[in-house]
């Protein structure tokens, strides 16, 4: 017996729920078969116009916050298989390969770019640089490997176990501890964040059957996230000068590899058609993640670990489920220097100077002038008589001061040492003082930066009910769930408990009652934390989360699936409430701060509409439409600045007086997407 081939319906992405969408889905399955061998063909091709309006800021004095753009996204898949099927789920060796092409019309950076690398230029290093690849291609989406260790093995096993090899997607739960979308995950403590799952992960997954039954079985996966060992140039790299005690030596290392192991066991209770069936899904990972970036490439180190456990009960009557997961671990913030060669414009001049360094200014005087960047000391040029002595006493000697001690923040805002008669030397230097001939250098208030560790200690848990009527034409469902937050805890030198929920790869949007707009991707509205009141946070802006952390929700649909139709219909409304779990203080956009009041953690009401109606036995057609109504929270930080742009944008409301109807950044309007589709599948 040749192993049964499973049809796929085609993808149904989150990206199909942003804005308006006008597509066609061409799906085509050929297959062949010769004695144990069998080759399956199948693709998908889909046309896209998007639009939404709002989708960031809600706010409708900000023109710029609308999306227009038609896409298309092909795949090609190949599945080949081999082996008699003996008793057995699986053939003894089966191929997986999807090949993927995307790209937004009229836009050829979209196809594909290369990830963000640091440039160098003359002294300076840091600025983020990438290239795109403007020409139509096919990249490997998905690829793997599956053995039966049973059959290829002539093992003498009595249950069926099997090894998976190459890149494939993989999930806990409901995919929200970990999901299948590689390199995704939450910014705020340094993870990288990427919302396109256009590559999965390569990995190693053993998977197997503990009884007889099937009724209990496990998956135990390994992945490589991101690895630095591969060749010379990653080991020698030169990223850790500044970190404390490396000055002399600053390569990156070996072993730096970003590493995940993960495992779960799917235990079938009972399956019943009398009384339904029940089952409960155990899990855990460890993620080892060497090098995140708080402010500088590797200056922080993570161990993730999470717990949790997923169920779910169905009967003829009505379903239950639930996903819930705890976090432990930490993240090692290292001792850093931020001192760093950057450019500045002096005059219409190009200098390159020190970003933590003043020459003849203390930065701790109370008669300091108030902007100090005209006094950061020039890096020194070797012609300039007194100059040669500033690279050693600014970095080498300085680090030197700090190779053996965890304290070495007590030292910003000190006296470095001295140089002679530098600051005659240089035009566009600025004097604070009478001149002199020894001039003296001085330390930033914040340019050391002590070793501190945060604790990971969120919490995540869903759950939702559905039930049905008349044979399962009508679903009434409700769905709640919390996943905890917190500020950001790099805005201070502090060890202390994270409480936010870290979720790794995550993607999740609901699944008896779904959402298009804040969890589904179709929104990009911003939830921004506390802005930070120390001068040790990395930016002066508040910090912004998104996906699955700091929320609460709660929400109710219904579905209607009837069965005396001509064509199949099917109709679908929901309604999702949403709050921030974690405080804020609110904003006053008037004097640009924030007042001690708390903001409102309401963030909001989401109603979205489901539909679709096959006009034929493949080909359908599909609605989905959302709109969001911003709640209290977004009147309480209404105008917040969350960058440099939005806070000059700002400041600018003072020329002719203050209007609270002309707010820029962040506002509290509506927003709404619609889309539109049609699919056709073969």
């Amino acid at each position: 017996m040749i192993y049964p081939v499973q049809k796929s319906v085609g993808l149904r992405l989150a990206f199909l729920f942003s804005g308006i969408c006008v597509s066609f889905g061409a799906f085509a399955n050929l297959s062949t078969t010769y004695g144990d061998f069998q080759l399956d063909f199948w693709g998908t091709a889909r046309l896209e116009s998007f639009y939404g309006k709002n989708i960031s800021l809600l706010n409708n004095k900000e023109g710029a916050d609308r999306t227009l753009f038609s896409r298309h996204t092909i795949d090609f898949r190949l599945d080949a298989l081999y082996g008699q099927y003996r008793n057995t789920k699986y053939p003894a060796i089966e191929f997986n390969f999807t090949a993927r092409n995307k790209a937004v019309w009229g836009d050829p950076s979209s196809i594909a770019s290369t990830t963000d690398t640091e440039t160098q230029s003359l002294d300076e290093v840091g600025r983020g640089h990438k290239h795109f690849i403007p020409r139509h291609f096919f990249w490997m989406r998905e690829g793997w490997l599956r053995l039966s260790l049973n059959q290829v093995f002539s093992l003498p096993i009595e249950y069926e176990h099997t090894l998976t090899l190459g890149a494939f997607p993989f999930e806990l739960g409901r995919g929200i501890a970990l999901g299948s979308a590689f390199a995704v995950g939450p910014e705020l403590l340094g993870f990288f964040v990427d919302y396109a799952i256009d590559q999965y992960a390569f990995g190693v997954k053993f998977s197997g059957n503990l009884l007889e039954s099937q009724a209990l079985s496990y998956d135990l996966y390994a992945s490589i996230l991101d690895n630095k060992t591969g060749s010379l140039g990653d080991t020698a790299a030169k990223i850790r000068g500044q970190e404390y005690g490396r000055i002399d030596c600053p390569q990156r290392g070996f072993g730096r590899m970003n590493y995940l192991f993960a495992g779960k066991l799917h235990w079938i209770v009972f399956d019943n058609q009398n009384v339904g069936s029940l089952s409960f899904e155990p899990y855990w990972l460890y993620n080892n993640d060497p090098e995140q970036k708080i402010e500088f490439l590797a200056d922080a180190e993570s161990k993730l670990g999470t717990i949790g456990c997923a169920g779910e009960y169905e009967s003829e009557y009505f379903a239950v489920g639930f996903d819930g997961a705890v976090n432990i671990g930490q993240q090692n913030v290292r001792g850093w220097d931020r001192n760093v060669v950057m450019r500045q414009n002096r005059d219409g001049t190009v200098f390159l100077v020190n970003s933590h360094a003043y020459i003849n200014v203390d930065p701790t005087d109370q008669n300091a002038p108030s902007d100090l960047n005209p006094y950061l000391v020039p890096h020194a040029v070797g012609s300039v008589v007194g100059a040669g002595n500033i690279p050693t006493t600014i970095g080498k000697t300085a680090q030197n001061f700090i190779d053996n001690e965890l304290d070495s923040a007590e030292r910003n805002g000190k006296l470095i040492g001295t140089a002679t008669g530098f600051s005659t030397a240089l035009e566009n230097i600025p004097v604070a003082v009478a001149p002199a001939q020894t001039d003296q250098l001085f330390n930033a208030k914040n340019r050391y930066r002590d070793p501190y560790t945060n604790r990971y200690k969120g919490a995540m848990f869903v759950g939702d009910v559905a039930l049905y009527f008349f044979n399962k034409e009508l679903e009434i469902a409700a769905s709640f769930g919390i996943a905890t937050g917190d500020d950001n805890p790099n805005d201070e030198v502090v060890d202390g408990d994270f409480t936010g929920f870290i979720s790794l790869q995550e993607l999740y949007s609901g699944k008896r009652v779904r959402s298009a707009f804040l969890l589904g991707g179709a929104g990009r509205v911003k939830r921004p934390l506390s802005a930070p009141s120390s001068i040790t946070a990395p930016s002066p802006f508040a910090r912004v989360v998104s996906r699955f952390t700091d929320l609460i929700f709660c929400g109710a649909g219904v579905k209607w699936e009837p069965t005396d139709f001509t064509k199949e219909f099917r109709f679908h409304p929901n309604l999702i409430l949403f709050w921030k779990e974690n405080t804020v203080k609110k904003f006053d956009a008037q004097t640009r701060q924030e007042i001690g009041e708390c903001a409102s953690n309401f963030l909001g009401a989401e109603l979205n509409l489901f539909a679709d109606l096959y006009l034929y036995e493949h080909l359908k057609l599909y609605f989905i439409g959302s709109v969001f109504i911003a709640g209290k929270y977004y009147d309480d930080v209404r105008g917040i600045p969350l960058n440099s742009d939005q806070n000059s944008a700002l400041n600018r409301l003072d020329r002719t007086g203050f209007s609270a109807d002309r707010i820029p950044n962040l506002g509290n309007d509506p927003a709404f997407t619609v889309n539109i589709g049609l699919e056709f599948k073969f």
